[in-house]
């Protein structure tokens, strides 16, 4: 046992002798032969390549020990610069490139390189837009030079290793870009051999693969196993194995590629197993890939293909390929639902013609369940060229359940349930003209129950939605659509048409002749209105507008419509909308206690306005409840506090709106013949005050049986032509303008008989008893002018009073122009919206025959007469009172 143990010492030290030996004879032949080599190696790079190469002459050495057993000759940090005129481009940048050769190759001095392992390089391959690429480095003639020469240095590579390789490649002229970082990869094969056996495995990552404007792959882990024939003299390479790893899935392929003339043909078959569904969605165009990146998946995904054919210039082989999923799920990670027990099997094929026109996809099966609720499809699509689709999609599913499932943007909450059964057939060019559109076939049902939607954007929802829609193709009929928004409700029929052309053709109407009935309808509900927040306080912005595409006919019935404080009952009317427009007729309603009828039009007229114009008749309306309903006309200075009576009138008004629904005061034209019954005026201060000027408290409460006129509102006021009030208290006339800024310019005319008589309790301290000449008439004039915060009255003048009134009629005519046809009827250079501020007054008494006989003026009163004795007593009165005017 001793003799076998002393043996193998031996044995032992005597082959370690050997070895270091060896290494120290390797070592020194390397330092002998270094300086030759190195020479021999430049002089190789010259005869092999046209490109510059920049290295310093102590980067390259020759090395035992790193390569061992082999030797190698090292080249570290050079560059190789692109063939191409002028340019300065790296086409690599290479830390080491080492090739491998027998040490023994040093003595007979030829040299058979066999390995090579280039590490910690940056290679940019390019092709330009005139398709020259920066890659083609090597002479052409090398061959020639190699067969003239002896040259000791062969290469027969048997091993190739890429270690850390940056390898980027762009066609710049047909738009293609690849990045590809390569960890770890091994060649080994004779590669110098006309037929020999292929043996590869790589690890890299894809960083990034563009075609055209399309990204794929980004930064995919990717790995793979492969033994290929490769026969040069026939050009075919033949793979026995291959088998490719994508993250988790495993994809395979067997077959062959041959050169064939200027082409290569084909006949290979693929198969992917335990593939997942996000990995496949991974290797779609990035733009569709990323809107599914969130989205986690399940199941069994696997196909199976084969591609069989010519490859040319024009020509393509056969591709069709067989896909499935059996029992998966896809669930986004951001909702609470995914879809289950997910089925689906469907084909891809080129076609007969490998081309385009005849390629297609066929998804006969889907099926998948959301929270339990079935949902199955089928689609086809024929003709890559000018695709025909034929799909149909069943579902009945809780909308709560598909706003948890997925993002549905501008929604915030949805509920209820759905049942849609719903098929399309037909060209996708059909759907872009409207010419060929009816060639195609939309069809299917839609039911709704108790759905409800709340928009991020508006103040108010949907809620509790019910009704059966129907489409044959390009109409839409609607059964008792009915449900809640805010606190409006609804119930719809009728029919909506163009509705194909509106779901796919750009600017459609999607036109509708309905009926709509309401039990209540508030109009706030349809303001869009957008809260905004600063840094004290809240706002909030009021918008109205009318969707370009609506071209509705409504028949309305409505129990009640409410606006504010605005209240209107048994509303029965027409609306037809149109170009963002509503045109309203034979509008019917109870308000204000008696009724209303209108016809008018709310245009978009651009520039963010509306154009209104509207002919309303009122009857038997309650002008207290009218005031207090309508916000008192925006203004706070003749209120529903001071008014009552009933009221008959009929109004052409014309103004435009801003859409966050305020108006344009100095387009307000307005022309209004109003008769009020049985009306009161109570406390109103401006009556007030003239009933203490005058010394009469009967003013503060006025009663008056009948009163008619007609006002007109433009240039920012309103126009009273001569009213005459014949009242309780005393007749007077008015007459004047008052702003919407409140000022006020007024002319009074007042009845000195019933002034100083008609009420003569208020004088018989003063003056005595009187008695009253009842044919006698003395008026006095007076003004009001000035904003209603501080206004004067005073005594009129002569002078301020004559001739006012002219051009009234004038006046009338101009209004009437702007009504007429809802539009102006302008002569050229005419100003329809000038004021007239001239009104007319007189001194009247009847005559004999009942008519009006106007007399001269001077100072307010009649001409002198002779003074009789009954007359005293109205003469001092008289007397007094101007005195007291001068006072004032």
């Amino acid at each position: 046992m001793r003799k076998f143990w002393k043996v193998v010492r031996r044995t032992l030290l005597l082959l370690g002798l050997t070895l270091v030996l060896l290494c120290l004879g390797a070592a020194l032949l390397t330092y002998i032969y270094e300086d030759d080599i190195k020479t021999m190696a430049i002089k190789q790079v010259n005869y092999n390549l046209n490109a510059k190469v920049i290295i310093k002459t102590s980067d390259i050495s020759l090395t035992f020990f790193s390569s061992f057993p082999n030797t190698g000759i090292r080249f570290e940090n050079f560059k190789i610069l692109e063939l191409k005129p002028g340019s300065d481009s790296v086409l690599a940048q290479v830390g080491v490139l080492n090739f491998e050769f027998s040490p023994f190759n040093l003595i007979n001095k030829s040299y058979h390189i066999s390995r090579i392992l280039i590490k910690d390089a940056v290679v940019h391959i390019r092709v330009d837009k005139e398709g020259i690429p920066n890659y083609l480095i090597l002479k052409p003639d090398t061959v020639k030079i190699k067969n003239k020469e002896n040259i000791p240095l062969d290469i027969k590579l048997k091993h190739i290793r890429l270690k850390n390789v940056r390898l980027t490649y762009d066609d710049l002229q047909t738009n293609k870009h690849l990045d590809v970082q390569i960890n770890n990869s091994i060649f080994a094969g004779s590669f110098t051999d006309a037929q020999y056996s292929l043996d590869a495995n790589a690890d890299f990552v894809a960083e990034s693969l563009i075609i055209g404007q399309q990204k794929f792959l980004s930064h995919k882990e990717i790995s793979f196993d492969a033994s290929l024939n490769i026969d040069n003299l026939k050009k075919k390479y033949s793979i026995e194995h291959f088998k490719l790893k994508l993250e988790k899935s495993v994809f395979s392929a067997n077959g062959y590629v041959s050169k064939q003339g200027t082409g290569y043909m084909t006949d290979l078959s693929l198969k992917g197993e335990d593939a997942n569904i996000q990995t496949i969605l991974s290797l779609l165009p990035g733009n569709i890939s990323t809107s599914f990146k969130d989205y986690q998946s399940k199941g069994q995904v696997s196909f199976s293909g084969k591609i069989k054919g010519l490859s040319d210039k024009g020509i393509s082989p056969l591709i069709n390929f067989n896909f499935s999923i059996v029992n998966g799920t896809i669930q986004d990670s951001k909702h609470l639902l995914g879809l289950q027990t997910v089925n689906l099997a469907g084909e891809y094929t080129n076609g007969n013609s490998h081309d385009l026109e005849s390629s297609s996809i066929h998804i006969e099966r889907f099926s998948a369940k959301l929270n339990g609720r079935e949902v199955t499809a089928r689609f086809t699509m024929d003709n890559f060229n000018d695709p025909l689709v034929d799909m149909n999609l069943r579902s009945e599913i809780n909308l709560k359940d598909l706003k948890n499932f997925a993002t549905i943007p501008g929604i915030d909450s949805l509920a209820g349930d759905i049942a849609l059964d719903a098929s399309f057939k037909g060209k996708i060019s059909d759907l872009k003209q409207y010419n060929t559109i009816n060639k195609t076939k939309l069809s299917g049902t839609l039911t709704l129950r108790k759905v409800s939607v709340r928009p991020s954007i508006q103040q108010y929802s949907y809620k509790n939605m019910d009704g059966y829609f129907e489409t044959n193709g390009n109409d839409l009929i609607i059964s008792n659509f009915a449900g809640f928004i805010g606190r409006t409700d609804f119930k719809i029929n009728g029919q909506f048409k163009n509705l194909a052309s509106f779901l796919f053709l750009p600017n459609q109407k999607l036109e509708a002749t309905t009926t709509l009935e309401s039990h209540v309808i508030d109009i706030d509900d349809f303001i869009f209105k957008s809260t905004g927040k600063t840094d004290n306080n809240k706002t909030v912005t009021r918008h109205f507008d009318l969707p370009a595409f609506m071209a509705f006919n409504f028949s309305l019935k409505a129990d009640k419509i409410i606006f504010a404080k605005f209240e209107a009952e048994n509303v029965t009317g027409q609306i037809h909308t149109s170009n963002k427009s509503a045109y309203l007729q034979n509008v019917q309603m109870h308000t204000f206690g008696g009724t209303v009828s209108l016809d008018g039009n709310i245009v978009d007229a651009g520039q963010n306005i509306f154009k209104t114009t509207a002919h309303i008749n009122l009857k038997q309306v309650d002008v207290k409840q009218g005031f207090y309903e309508l916000g008192n006309f925006g203004q706070n200075y003749f209120t529903d506090k001071y008014i009552k009576g009933k009221m008959d009138a009929s109004v052409d008004y014309s103004s435009n709106w801003y859409k966050d629904l305020s108006v344009d005061a100095a387009s307000i034209v307005c022309m209004a013949d109003i008769t009020i019954y049985d009306g009161e005026i109570h406390n109103f201060p401006q009556f007030m005050a003239i009933g203490k000027y005058l010394k009469v408290k009967s003013l503060d409460d006025i009663y008056f049986s009948e009163y008619a006129n007609r006002l007109y509102i433009r240039n920012s006021r309103v126009e009273i032509p001569k009213m005459d009030i014949k009242s309780s208290a005393m007749n007077m006339s008015l007459a004047g303008t008052h702003t919407f800024d409140n000022v006020m310019d007024y002319k009074l005319k007042i009845n000195m008989s019933q002034l100083l008589f008609g009420n003569r309790k208020n004088y018989e301290d003063e003056f005595g008893e009187i008695e009253v000449d009842q044919n006698g008439g003395m008026n006095v004039f007076l003004t009001m002018t000035g904003p209603v915060s501080n206004y004067k009255i005073k005594y009129d003048t002569k002078s301020s009073i004559k001739n006012v009134g002219k051009g009234l009629e004038q006046e009338k005519a101009e209004i009437d122009k702007i009504f007429k046809s809802n539009s102006p009827n302008k002569k050229e250079g005419e100003n329809l919206n000038k004021a007239s501020n001239e009104y007319e007054f007189s001194n009247e008494k009847p005559d004999d025959k009942g008519t009006n006989v106007d007399e001269e003026q001077n100072d307010g009163v009649p001409p002198k007469k002779k003074v009789h004795t009954e007359d005293s007593a109205r003469k001092n009165a008289f007397d007094v009172f101007k005195k007291k005017l001068k006072n004032h």
